[in-house]
């Protein structure tokens, strides 16, 4: 009789336990889901979110501090300097120089390696000539950055038709790392993408502004029959540029980051709950087995 009572307090008891212990497991994920980014607050002009000092995410994303979303600068002859999203007329046989900053906003709240950006890669899509209206585009890429890819624009007028030339040695990288002075390929940097880095050029990028930094380079305005091509043997226009994934991509592998970010402490919670479930279910087919008989 007390085998059977202990039996009925004891099986409701353990279906608790393993109740708990499933919730936490479930609590230990969503803590995981938190993480993603949110649609309130603060937006740049491509609809990413924004964040402040108090709100840094636990994972990589670049230039998307309050007043970072901007990262596009170039400086004409006279030190006038237009911003991204502005509208800059270029003159004729005069030389620009241009700075794209970038810095990787995360700050982990866990473990360090979390806010650390990988395969980070800078691409800009600069016009080879210009007869209207055109955009200079700066793309910063990287392999577990939320959202995976951003862009910033300027708009380029032309006081006449030219073509613009890359001033040959003029693309480094600046930063306070030791990949600072770094040259750049205008083949890396106009087609197949330059690979950014803190302590060497291999697309690892620590997080703070003391590893923040920039690409400078220059371009001249020429005429258009006097312009030369890449070193490529192609025009910058012609010439393969590297696609920035789209807003639906990008949405996508940052879901897939989350998914896949389980911690092993929850993993763990999952696998025992469902040993103690299978046990407690297996313990009341035999109880009740022995009770028949």
């Amino acid at each position: 009789m007390m085998k059977h009572v202990r039996s009925y307090f004891a099986t409701p008891a353990a279906c608790m336990v393993a109740i708990c212990l499933l919730l936490s497991s479930s609590t230990a994920f969503a803590a995981e889901i938190a993480n993603e980014p949110s649609s309130e607050g603060p937006t740049a002009s491509d609809g990413r979110p924004l964040y402040t000092e108090e709100t840094r995410p636990d994972f990589p994303v670049f230039n998307s501090l309050v007043g970072e979303e901007n990262f596009l600068h170039v400086t004409s002859p006279d030190g006038t300097v237009t911003t991204s999203g502005s509208v800059l007329e270029l003159q004729m046989g005069q030389q620009y120089d241009v700075i794209v900053s970038y810095d990787n906003n995360g700050l982990p709240t866990g473990v360090r390696t979390h806010a650390i950006a990988s395969d980070t890669t800078l691409l800009v899509d600069m016009p080879s000539t210009l007869t209207d209206e055109r955009t200079l585009t700066a793309t910063i890429t990287a392999a577990n950055s939320q959202p995976a890819a951003v862009s910033t624009s300027l708009t380029l007028l032309a006081s006449e038709p030219m073509a613009l030339e890359f001033v040959q040695g003029s693309a480094k990288v600046v930063n306070q790392d030791p990949t600072n002075g770094t040259s750049i390929s205008d083949d890396e940097l106009f087609h197949r993408g330059v690979s950014l880095g803190s302590n060497s050029m291999i697309g690892i990028v620590l997080y703070g502004s003391e590893h923040a930094g920039s690409v400078v380079f220059s371009f001249r305005t020429i005429p258009i029959t006097q312009a030369a091509t890449s070193t490529t043997g192609q025009s910058i226009d012609d010439a393969e540029i590297i696609t920035p994934p789209t807003s639906s991509s990008a949405s996508s592998q940052s879901a897939a980051s989350v998914a896949d970010d389980w911690t092993f402490a929850g993993i763990l919670g999952v696998i025992f709950s469902a040993s103690v479930l299978i046990s407690i279910i297996a313990c009341a087919i035999l109880d009740w087995r022995s009770r028949r008989h």
